[in-house]
């Protein structure tokens, strides 16, 4: 059964079992530490990352306004212009920069403005969660992966 949050994944993830021979997981992101101060705050959410809207998505189910959520390519170097918007719109709608950990970490903290950016910003630690039957099956495909094949030694 899909596990909260996953009811979108699930029949894609029937689909591609129908049509892929090998293993097909499903996995969603969830935050790695309380992210209560995110209830019903206004924030300007931003990612660099292969699927930010997972992560914007992310926000909303913790109870954010998102008023601004801006995409950028994965592994993104935040330019000045970026760092500019970005506060912009922040001091606009009177919201607080949010981003992943991976995009926070890419910020050059020395410069003006990213390192302003950098230093507003919070920061939602984030992590793939797998639900229990998909764990399971995880931890039956690794132990088969990494047991000793007959003949070999242990």
């Amino acid at each position: 059964e899909p596990q909260e949050g996953e009811a979108g994944v699930a029949p894609i993830a029937d689909w591609l079992r129908q049509r892929f021979p090998g293993p097909v997981l499903s996995a969603s992101v969830q935050p790695t530490e309380s992210v209560a101060w995110l209830d019903r705050a206004a924030v300007v959410a931003f990612a660099g990352t292969g699927a930010p809207q997972r992560f914007f998505g992310l926000l909303r189910k913790c109870g954010a306004n998102v008023v601004h959520a801006v995409s950028f390519p994965d592994h993104h170097p935040f330019s000045e212009a970026d760092a500019r918007h970005l506060l912009g719109l922040a001091s606009e709608a009177s919201a607080t920069l949010v981003t992943t950990e991976k995009d926070w970490v890419r910020m050059d903290a020395s410069g003006e403005p990213v390192g302003r950016l950098r230093s507003m910003s919070r920061v939602v630690p984030i992590a793939m969660s797998l639900g229990a039957r998909d764990g399971e099956r995880l931890k039956a495909l690794l132990e088969v992966a990494v047991r000793p094949k007959s003949g070999e030694a242990a």
